[in-house]
């Protein structure tokens, strides 16, 4: 991603561009004529590491992006960076969390069931099915 993204790009002839996925046009419906790709990066303290690209398609015929649409579209992206690195890194200790209280809910019910290998190897079973959100979960010996 960050290799494709070191500078924007403004494509007037979006067909004609040999980076451009002509699979894109039966997704869309539409055939863009012109295309405004920009990086979307970290803010401090990370500078420069980029973390989404942005574009934007123009569907009529024979319309160019300005030095004004770069501009602008480069204002709202310095902003929204700083939402969307925030709300990534959010999402990615909501996952972490989520993990370990699984674990732990593990950790747990194996330290009750010591006494019995038959519930253990069951409750290992049944928190691994859990974990792993399988239909069925075995353990051989």
């Amino acid at each position: 991603l960050e290799s494709l993204c070191a500078i924007v790009h403004v494509c007037c002839s979006v067909s004609q561009d040999m980076r451009f996925n002509p699979e894109i046009d039966l997704v869309k419906d539409f055939e863009p004529s012109s295309l405004l790709c920009m990086p979307v990066k970290v803010p401090q303290p990370s500078e420069g590491k980029v973390i989404a690209v942005a574009a934007a398609c123009h569907k009529e015929k024979n319309v160019v992006f300005t030095s004004r649409d770069v501009d602008n579209m480069s204002f709202v992206l310095r902003f929204s960076s700083n939402v969307l690195a925030n709300t990534l890194a959010y999402e990615r200790e909501r996952v972490l969390k989520k993990q370990n209280e699984a674990l732990l809910q593990v950790a747990r019910k194996l330290f009750t069931s010591l006494d019995n290998l038959d519930v253990l190897l069951s409750e290992i079973m049944h928190e691994a099915q859990n974990i792993t959100h399988s239909e069925k979960c075995s353990l051989f010996l």
